[in-house]
């Protein structure tokens, strides 16, 4: 497992809108969540809009879990997850 660093804000009262963001910086590329939800990949000099699938939502819930374990037992949890099947991109 790589290491990384995890810094996680929430501002819950948020009074101009609705508003959720997310930026992932990894060491070959970031993606990030533009309003209203759809994504933006950076990797090697090209952009890219994907759109969710199922795997990802398996990825999300993965790191929700992991982030409740930490939570609750005040500690570093790592992200486990299966070997993608060849079906997902």
């Amino acid at each position: 497992m790589a290491a990384g660093v995890v810094d996680v804000e929430i501002f819950v009262n948020c009074r101009y809108c609705y508003d959720i963001r997310c930026e992932v910086v990894g060491a070959t590329g970031t993606a990030s969540l533009d309003p209203p939800g759809t994504g933006t990949v950076l990797r090697d000099g090209r952009h890219a809009r994907p759109g969710p699938g199922a795997w990802d939502g398996y990825a999300a819930t993965a790191v929700a879990e992991s982030c409740v374990a930490s939570l609750t037992g005040g500690r570093r949890t790592g992200v486990t997850l299966v070997d993608r099947p060849p079906l997902y991109p």
